[in-house]
């Protein structure tokens, strides 16, 4: 499994590709990093449970 500061990387790269698309308000953002970083945890779950 991976760290939580992989985690937290993956999710602020996710975080600038997605501000060219959505508008995204600084006070939220810890939250949408929240968000990612669970999405990104269930989508390794989901990969270790089909192996």
């Amino acid at each position: 499994m991976k760290e939580q500061k992989e985690y937290e990387k993956q999710a602020k790269i996710i975080m600038i590709r997605l501000s060219k698309y959505i508008p995204i308000n600084v006070e939220d953002e810890e939250s949408y990093i929240k968000g990612l970083i669970n999405g990104l945890k269930a989508v390794d779950r989901q990969k270790e449970r089909r192996e």
